[in-house]
């Protein structure tokens, strides 16, 4: 049997996000003595909850030989977690992939330097002409670009470093014989020919709104910080922009051109909190300069009155501890005054999301251990929390954990 057969069943063994795996192989476990393992023996000597034993008992060596089938007949490349080519600075994150499937140039996951940039969809002249010139500046100081090949921010990211001469690498919600969306079919082409194109959804899987939510920690996760140039409140760029927080990398946002828009608004609260404002190309550079100095091929152009930003983590906020849990009773009571200033929030929330809701509290909880509470894949449930982020009821708090927020949505300001 072909090694990389093992990798792709365990690829498909746990919900896209879950820490499972990556808990695994640090075990010692080996995807090939896992396929030789009854599922009842490996249940027990690593204590699996029940939804994943259900799942790990629906996979079949046969979906991971047509999955890799349709690889070769389709030309896409696998880069498994052990392999050379799979980009280090994933390894790290919560939740890492086990396997990539990939198109393009691989020698571009090599580069240290790179730097994501996402935004909005709907874009404004200024926001599209700051994101052009940043990602075109980057490019040619040799960093690479890393978008997720959506219209808007993204499109206009990847096509800046693309036509600076430099890379870019664009990760996709969807199996990489999807075209989605269509309006970014030539970008797409233009990076399997002068960049990379990754994914961790196998050939076939179409779009769905939980794949953006788990592939946004990918954005964050393969670049030394983040960019945001144009996001509303409830924008997806800004959950990429909370991974980068919790991946503890550095977050840049573009000043908002105008304050009184809501099309604005959802960098304010990052640049509030210690985000970098980005005012020119140079304000990024200037992070790494020190570290990476000898590969940042040029220095980029900067106004007279423009001054590189402080380092994020001097400016960063003292990290107060955690409170101390409350007792029960006081607990139980913040807790019935929340549900009752959320009250028309709640009422709109589906069955799935009122039981993650109800096993959020006050106090931090990891992803894994609500999933195994309320019986549901940490892929779906990264989705759903996300929606509950967005209404305000969900807070993340790093390292794969969350609790409910702080104050009630309608109270928050």
């Amino acid at each position: 049997m072909e090694p990389i057969l093992a990798w792709i069943w365990f690829s498909q063994l746990f919900s896209y996000g879950s820490d499972r795996p990556r808990q695994l192989l640090e075990q010692g476990v080996s995807p090939e003595a896992l396929m030789k393992m009854p599922v009842e023996e490996v249940a027990s000597l690593y204590s699996l909850p029940e939804t994943e034993i259900r799942r790990m008992k629906t996979v079949s060596v046969g979906r991971a030989e047509y999955i890799l089938k349709e690889c070769r007949r389709k030309r896409i490349m696998l880069i498994s977690y052990e392999d050379e080519h799979f980009p280090a600075r994933l390894r790290d994150i919560y939740g890492p992939p086990v396997l990539l499937y990939a198109i393009g140039d691989l020698s571009v996951l090599k580069n240290p330097l790179s730097i994501t940039i996402v935004g909005t969809r709907e874009t404004e002249a200024y926001t599209e002409r700051f994101t052009r010139m940043v990602a075109s500046e980057l490019a040619s100081a040799g960093v690479t670009v890393v978008s997720g090949c959506a219209v808007g921010i993204d499109k206009t990211a990847h096509e800046a470093a693309l036509d600076a001469g430099g890379k870019s690498i664009g990760i996709l919600a969807c199996g990489m014989d999807i075209d989605y969306p269509e309006a970014t079919h030539g970008v797409k082409v233009r990076l399997a020919r002068q960049g990379v194109l990754l994914t961790e959804l196998p050939p076939g899987t179409h779009v769905s709104s939980r794949y953006f939510a788990t592939r946004n920690r990918l954005l964050s996760g393969l670049s030394l910080g983040t960019l945001v140039t144009h996001a509303p409140m409830r924008s997806g760029s800004l959950l990429t922009l909370n991974h980068a927080l919790e991946q503890g990398k550095e977050c840049f946002c573009l000043p908002p051109a105008d304050v009184f828009s809501p099309s604005y608004a959802g960098v304010i609260p990052f640049l509030r909190d210690g985000a970098i404002p980005c005012f020119c190309t140079e304000d990024i550079l200037s992070q790494y300069r020190e570290q990476y100095g000898e590969l940042i091929q040029s220095k980029t152009p900067m106004a007279d009155w423009v001054k590189p930003a402080v380092p994020y983590r001097e400016t960063q906020r003292e990290v107060l501890p955690a409170a101390p849990r409350l007792d029960p009773d006081r607990e139980k009571e913040q807790r019935r005054r929340f549900d009752q200033a959320a009250a028309s929030l709640l009422e709109k929330l589906t069955d799935g999301q009122r039981r993650i809701y109800q096993a959020l509290h006050f106090v931090p909880r990891q992803i894994d251990e609500i999933a195994a509470e309320v019986g549901m894949e940490t892929g779906l449930l990264l989705s759903e929390l996300t929606q509950l982020e967005l209404a305000g009821l969900a807070l993340p708090c790093g390292g794969g954990r969350y609790n409910l927020a702080t104050e009630p949505p309608h109270e928050q300001k």
